[in-house]
């Protein structure tokens, strides 16, 4: 693990939520505990499926590895759009490794993300987590869940050729994984 990488995760490991922040995260761990058992793949839900819900889907296989849970996640959207390069530059800029294959290469993993739609999933059964905070109304929603919760982000889209893009994609990256990483040290 290089420094800059390992100073990275020891924030994000730092976090502590407070307040409501942490009634909602205690909220989404609690819905996960019942179902976590009967069902093990997580969708991460995003209406493009390109920024917010690919974060969430990479973290989550990080930290996922970090606590040996036995998940799977994913992530998918009611539109397919590409995985802007701005994310993979807020990945390098904590010291992640992106291949010429736009793999994230973390520590002894590869992530290779990839935006996808909802019906491309084919589990039978899974846990849904709604990323998109303005879009919660278009946010989409599968029969297949068996509990829709949600865990909302701003989209650093809107920063996208402005001077704020590069730290507007690195705290989402960061609230992000700080959060995943949370829920998933407290799941039982």
């Amino acid at each position: 693990m290089n420094a800059e990488f390992k100073n990275f995760i020891q924030k994000v490991k730092n976090f502590e939520p407070t307040g409501t922040e942490k009634t909602r995260l205690d909220n989404i761990i609690m819905g996960m505990d019942k179902f976590i058992d009967s069902c093990k793949t997580i969708v991460f839900l995003c209406t493009h499926n390109s920024r917010r819900s690919q974060y969430c889907e990479i973290w989550a296989k990080y930290f996922s590895s970090v606590y040996r849970n036995k998940i799977k996640f994913l992530s998918a959207g009611t539109l397919k759009m590409k995985v802007p390069k701005q994310v993979y530059k807020s990945f390098e800029r904590v010291g992640v490794k992106v291949d010429e294959n736009s793999s994230i290469n973390i520590e002894t993993m590869t992530i290779s993300p990839f935006s996808k739609t909802l019906t491309e999933v084919k589990e039978k059964e899974f846990i849904s987590i709604m990323t998109c905070a303005e879009s919660e109304k278009s946010c989409p929603v599968d029969a297949r869940s068996l509990i829709n919760l949600k865990l909302f982000y701003d989209d650093p889209r809107r920063y996208d050729n402005t001077q704020e893009e590069a730290e507007e994609y690195d705290k989402t990256s960061f609230m992000i994984a700080s959060e995943i990483n949370y829920i998933l040290k407290n799941i039982n």
